[in-house]
């Protein structure tokens, strides 16, 4: 029902804020759609109601990131570069040596404001996520 409603409205990424209102990870569609509420289901013999969004989202510790220092000094093709280089659609900003998050970077956004299409080479791991970024295009 939420990646549902994410595909929907165009939003591929949500931020998860813990308790203390800091980003503790980040969900995505493919996550939602993908094999981990499957592999984690299966894992701790639960039902889909029970899986919650820390249970399959991915940590930020696990999130690539760059200084919002280095960010000021990149043009649009060093951001590029960078997303190819990591193989990710995201890329989080991050200042205080990444104590704070500022932002993120998406390879999808900044494919639609320059109208050229960034390919990241990220590799889909399951038909689900093939089925999930078939959605996206259309």
């Amino acid at each position: 029902q939420a990646h549902a409603q994410m595909i929907r409205r165009g939003v591929r990424l949500l931020f998860v804020i813990g308790p203390s209102a800091t980003v503790v990870g980040v969900i995505t569609a493919t996550d939602l759609l993908g094999e981990k509420p499957m592999q984690f289901m299966e894992s701790h013999g639960v039902s889909h109601a029970e899986i919650r969004v820390e249970d399959i989202m991915t940590p930020a510790s696990m999130l690539e990131a760059t200084s919002i220092l280095e960010v000021a000094q990149m043009r649009v093709g060093h951001v590029v570069a960078t997303l190819k280089a990591v193989g990710r659609k995201h890329l989080m900003v991050s200042e205080e040596n990444g104590r704070r998050e500022r932002g993120l970077l998406s390879a999808s956004q900044v494919a639609r404001q320059l109208g050229i299409e960034v390919q990241t080479f990220e590799v889909a791991r399951s038909f689900a996520e093939v089925l999930v970024a078939l959605a996206e295009v259309s």
